[in-house]
C-alpha cells in the first residue's frame, strides 16, 4: 500500500483536526473522552499499514529522516524564539538552553505525576514524532517474525510501557513508543485481513451495536492516553477493543464518504508542527485561551477555530518555505 488512498487521507485529516480540538481548553469532558477513544491510536494504526521489514541500519535511516529530523528542527525553532524572548525579558539564557535541551531529550508529552523524572518539563504535541519513530523502527525489525509473534511481542511492550510509566518516565518518549507499536501491529492486521472493508460490509444493526459499545465505554471509562501510556488500567480488556473498533468505524465512514482527505490528510506532519509552534508562541507571548470571557460553547467555537486555522496556516508556510 504505497500510493495515496483517499479514505486513509480523510481519516488522517479527521484525526489531526481532533488532535487540535482535543488540546482546546474549552472542549468539555464528554467530547474529550470521545476524541481520546481513537484519535492517536488511529495515527499509529494507519502507520502500521505502511511499515515494511527493514534491518537495523535501514530502519534508523528511514525513520530518523521521517520523524526525528522534523522533531529536532522544530525544537530548534522553538528554542530560537524562546531565547529571543528571554533576552528581551532579561532572563538567564544559559539556564533556558539547559532546560530546553533536557526537555528535548525526554520528549515528554505531559506534565505532572509522582514517578521518577516527572518534573521534567513537557515538550508538547511533538512527543508523537519521537514515539512513532520508536514504534515504526522497532516494528520494522519485528516484521521478520510471524504475525502471531508480532502481536504477542507488541502486546507485551504495551503492557511494559503502561506498567513502567507509573514508576519512571523514560527519556525520548520511549514508553509512548512501546504503546504505539501495538497499534502499528493492529494496523498491519487490519490491512492484511482487509478489516476496514469487512467492517464496511457489516449489517447496520451490528455496526450500530459496536458503535454504541464504543461510545458507552469511552464516556464511562475514558479513552486511550497514548502519550501517558494509559490504556484503561484494570479495564484494558474493554478499552483497547473499544479503541480499535472506533478506528475501524472512523475509517469505514471515511471509505463510505468516498472523498479524499486533500491537503490536510497529506500534510498532517506539517499541521502537527504548526499546532506545536502555535501552542509555544501563545505561551511565549502570554496569550491565554482559558481567559476567553463568553459562554463555554462560544469559547470552544472561538478557540477551536483559532487553533485549527493557526495550525493550518503555520503548517502551510513551513512546507512552502521548506523550513522542516
Amino acid at each position: 500500500m504505497d500510493k495515496r488512498v483517499d479514505y486513509i487521507d480523510l481519516a488522517k485529516a479527521v484525526a489531526i483536526i481532533l488532535v487540535i480540538v482535543g488540546h482546546c481548553f474549552w472542549h468539555g469532558v464528554i467530547l474529550d473522552r470521545l476524541i481520546y477513544a481513537f484519535h492517536m491510536p488511529l495515527f499509529f494504526i494507519i502507520s502500521g499499514f505502511f511499515v515494511k521489514e527493514l534491518n537495523f541500519k535501514e530502519g534508523v535511516k528511514k525513520y530518523s529522516k521521517a520523524y526525528l529530523k522534523p522533531y529536532f528542527l522544530t525544537c530548534a525553532i522553538i528554542l530560537f524564539v524562546t531565547l529571543i524572548c528571554c533576552y528581551r525579558d532579561g532572563n538567564n539564557l544559559l539556564e533556558t538552553i539547559r532546560t530546553w535541551l533536557v526537555t528535548t531529550m525526554f520528549a515528554s508529552g505531559w506534565s505532572g505525576g509522582s514517578e521518577l523524572f516527572a518534573t521534567i518539563p513537557m515538550i508538547g504535541q511533538i512527543w508523537f514524532l519521537v514515539a512513532i519513530f520508536w514504534s515504526c523502527f522497532l516494528y520494522s525489525l519485528l516484521k521478520k517474525y510471524d504475525l502471531k509473534w508480532r502481536l504477542i511481542i507488541t502486546s507485551l511492550l504495551l503492557l511494559f510501557g503502561s506498567f513502567s510509566v507509573r514508576y519512571i518516565r523514560l527519556p525520548f518518549s520511549l514508553q509512548a513508543g512501546m504503546g504505539g507499536i501495538f497499534f502499528l501491529c493492529v494496523g498491519d492486521i487490519i490491512r492484511e485481513k482487509d478489516l476496514v472493508q469487512r467492517f464496511f460490509d457489516l449489517k447496520i444493526q451490528y455496526k450500530t451495536i459496536l458503535s454504541l459499545y464504543c461510545i458507552l465505554i469511552a464516556i464511562a471509562i475514558g479513552g486511550v492516553g497514548a502519550v501517558t501510556c494509559s490504556y484503561g488500567g484494570k479495564f484494558i480488556p474493554l478499552v483497547i477493543p473499544m479503541s480499535i473498533i472506533s478506528c475501524l468505524a472512523v475509517m469505514s465512514v471515511c471509505k463510505k464518504m468516498n472523498m479524499g482527505g486533500g491537503k490536510i490528510g497529506r500534510n498532517t506532519l506539517y499541521i502537527l508542527i504548526g499546532h506545536q509552534l502555535s501552542w509555544n508562541f501563545e505561551d511565549v507571548f502570554g496569550i491565554k485561551m482559558a481567559s476567553i470571557s463568553y459562554g463555554a460553547v462560544d469559547n470552544f467555537v472561538i478557540e477551536a477555530t483559532v487553533q485549527i486555522s493557526t495550525a493550518l496556516i503555520i503548517g502551510y508556510f513551513i512546507k512552502k518555505l521548506r523550513i522542516i
